[in-house]
């Protein structure tokens, strides 16, 4: 069994962005975001990523990268990790993205509420939707999305 990384959340936000063009340069805290609505194009370096509905998109602390859209809805978690991380961009296509954008908004209900076992109820969503992403590999290597988030440029492409 792999050992499970250390998160703090530091925020969770839901925003909702009409056609907007966007440039981020060292993102100061590691992200996942699900949009629940919509959907966004990320350039980094020479990759090309595609957001689309239902989606989850990990944008690794220090990142500099653009972001395009026409319009949507998120739900995006600002992290503090406390484990090795992987240091690019990703797209995660879920096979249920509804059960995916359920628990992107359970998070940020219990997050605003801020009553007793609200961040229990918050951290117990983000495990469940890390699960989902495979963002870390079982067997200690290369984490399970290298090379994923161009693959899933290359299919919707």
């Amino acid at each position: 069994m792999e050992s499970v990384p250390f998160f703090k959340i530091l925020d969770v936000v839901r925003l909702k962005r009409d056609c907007i063009t966007i440039h981020t340069t060292h993102k100061a805290c590691f992200v996942l975001s699900c949009r629940i609505t919509g959907s966004s194009r990320f350039f980094c370096g020479d990759a090309v990523l595609n957001a689309e509905q239902g989606a989850i998109l990990y944008i690794p602390r220090g990142s500099t990268y653009q972001q395009e859209t026409a319009g949507e809805e998120l739900i995006a978690v600002h992290l503090e990790a406390y484990a090795a991380m992987p240091n690019r961009l990703a797209v995660f296509q879920p096979e249920d993205p509804q059960r995916i954008c359920a628990l992107f908004e359970k998070c940020y209900a219990a997050f605003v509420k801020k009553e007793e076992n609200s961040a229990c109820l918050c951290m117990a969503a983000l495990y469940e939707i890390l699960a989902h992403t495979r963002l870390f590999a079982a067997d200690g290597q290369e984490p399970a999305h290298s090379g994923y988030a161009l693959a899933v440029h290359r299919l919707k492409a």
